[in-house]
């Protein structure tokens, strides 16, 4: 690359690609550097001619933290999405109901999710994917979710103790996905 231009916007072009403008920063620095050569081809000697040659200057990128961006988003990290069916909860009033009562339900949702279902999107970059990917899985948890409520129903309906669903046939008292 000839210009200080081109190199920062190629630098510009590889965060964007890696998704981490938002946390990174770049600039490039110029270090004007003279080199000395001999005017003449052969072994240097006592008469020998020495002229200043300016090369094309190097430059240099440096990337560095930018703390804004890192602190907008630290705002935000570990933050789940809350969803109910009740309508007169404020968001603060089912933040308190998650936390105390349903909590148990929730960490083995997400128990099901690290676990049986292996969700680690790490290999896709794009965050649009990651995002539809863990939307497929989300509406997995809730159709499993759903099966469980309806055989728990049916079971209490029916009056049925236990499941022969374990190896061996030993009973299960409630079926779960997990």
């Amino acid at each position: 690359m000839k210009t200080v231009l081109a190199d920062e916007t190629a630098a510009r072009n590889a965060l964007e690609y890696a998704s981490a403008w938002l946390w990174t920063t770049c600039s490039v620095e110029e270090t004007a550097e003279v080199r000395h050569r001999q005017e003449s081809r052969g072994r240097p000697g006592a008469n020998t001619a020495i002229a200043a040659h300016p090369p094309a200057p190097p430059r240099g990128v440096h990337f560095s933290v930018a703390d804004y961006g890192v602190a907008a988003d630290a705002c935000f990290d570990s933050c789940w999405p809350l969803i109910t069916n009740d309508r007169a909860l404020s968001g603060a009033e089912m933040l308190v109901v998650s936390k105390s009562k349903y909590r148990p339900s929730l960490e083995r949702c997400h128990h099901i999710l690290k676990g049986d279902q292996l969700v680690r999107p790490v290999f896709l970059d794009d965050s649009g994917r990651i995002e539809g990917f863990m939307a497929c899985h989300f509406e997995t948890l809730l159709a499993q979710a759903l099966v469980e409520l309806v055989v728990l129903r049916i079971t209490i309906e029916r009056d049925i103790k236990e499941f022969p669903l374990y190896p061996a046939d030993r009973a299960c008292p409630i079926p779960s996905v997990a």
